[in-house]
């Protein structure tokens, strides 16, 4: 199994219930292995960029050749010194969007949290304590709606020394979008934006410095655009992409393996799986708390139906008859929660779910 050994350390993560996989390994770019996925002849687009932080060991220390002295005592090798800043921990990064907050305010001291957004924030806190990691620091975006997120978040963590705020992480425009979107914003909105959005980037999201001897976990509090740029930027996508993905408030973005050159990525609801964000406190751009709600057809279970409280009916609209409540969807996704459904996907504004446990059936 001495094969093994050429692909380094490696680990897989995954977020229970996230959208994505995360995994971090380490190799050394030098080595001649032939991977499988190599032997095609295949050309990729754009190749990985290993110095993508510009912290390679093959960037720090300055190529020599080995020399002996008048004693003939050899000098130090090339591969030791490159030992000796090579990385030995890894930097997890957390990153949380703030809670939803006032659209209706104008200045940014007026875009303060909801009720719903102060809860939000007071579970990520909650869950963040209960996940138990060593949290070495938390960082925050200086807008008023991170601040307040933030100061709540901390409320809920022991023992944390290490607090400080950053104007970079502040929310704005990074680069221009593709696909374009609808709305027109003046090239200078994105000139002024990116780049400091782009130094937060440099700043906070880098592999860990040989000095650093154990793995740390930091939490970054900041915004939607800011985050999904930073994401496209540490995989390497192009970040013109960051508008394509999408982040409810409170919600957790994890970048894990930034010891290494390749990173490692999850996500989940409010720094927890669904079942500890509750449907009812989720907020998205796609209203969940408006009803009636739609719940199944002529051929669903009628006990699940009668226990959605949802009454069989001819709609106008659809072809065959139809189950509807006037249940919320916050609502009646809380209640298949409860009796063992799962969401498997989403389309924003059609849920997918699957029950997890028969022997949970039970509608009374």
């Amino acid at each position: 199994m001495s094969w093994l050994k050429k692909f380094g350390r490696m680990s897989l993560v995954a977020a229970a219930g996230g959208a994505l996989i995360g995994y971090s390994f380490g190799r050394d770019r030098h080595r001649h292995v032939a991977y499988a996925s190599w032997t095609t002849g295949y050309t990729p687009a754009i190749k990985w960029d290993w110095n993508w932080d510009r912290r390679d060991v093959h960037s720090l220390v300055k190529p020599t050749k080995s020399k002996e002295d008048i004693n003939n005592n050899i000098s130090e090798t090339n591969d030791e010194r490159l030992e000796k800043v090579r990385p030995t921990a890894t930097r997890h990064l957390i990153f949380i969007r703030h809670g939803q907050y006032n659209l209706e305010g104008v200045t940014d001291a007026d875009r303060y949290l909801t009720k719903l957004g102060r809860e939000q924030a007071a579970l990520t806190g909650k869950r963040l304590n209960e996940l138990s990691f060593p949290y070495s620091k938390v960082v925050y975006s200086t807008m008023t709606r991170a601040t307040e997120t933030a100061k709540i978040i901390l409320d809920k963590l022991e023992n944390m020394d290490e607090v400080e705020h950053c104007d970079l992480l502040r929310e704005g425009a990074p680069i221009p979008p593709e696909p374009p979107i609808g709305s027109w914003k003046p090239e200078m909105h994105f000139y002024a934006d990116g780049a400091r959005i782009e130094a937060a980037f440099r700043k906070y999201v880098h592999r860990a410095p040989p000095s650093q001897e154990k793995d740390s976990y930091e939490i970054i509090v900041c915004h939607a655009n800011v985050i999904r740029y930073f994401v496209c930027r540490a995989l390497q996508v192009p970040p013109e992409a960051w508008l394509r993905l999408s982040l409810h408030n409170g919600q957790r973005r994890t970048q894990s393996g930034l010891r290494t050159p390749l990173l490692g990525l999850y996500r989940s609801h409010g720094a927890t799986t669904t079942a500890a964000m509750p449907y009812m406190i989720i907020s998205t751009e796609i209203r969940m708390d408006t009803g009636p709600t739609y719940v199944g057809d002529h051929k669903s279970d009628p006990e699940l139906m009668a226990y959605l409280e949802a009454d069989l009916i001819q709609d106008p609209i659809q072809s065959n008859s139809c189950y509807r409540t006037r249940l919320l969807p916050r609502q009646v996704l809380n209640l298949l929660e409860a009796k063992g459904w799962k969401v498997l996907c989403s389309t924003g504004i059609v849920w997918e779910t699957e029950v997890t446990d028969e022997a949970a059936i039970n509608w009374s």
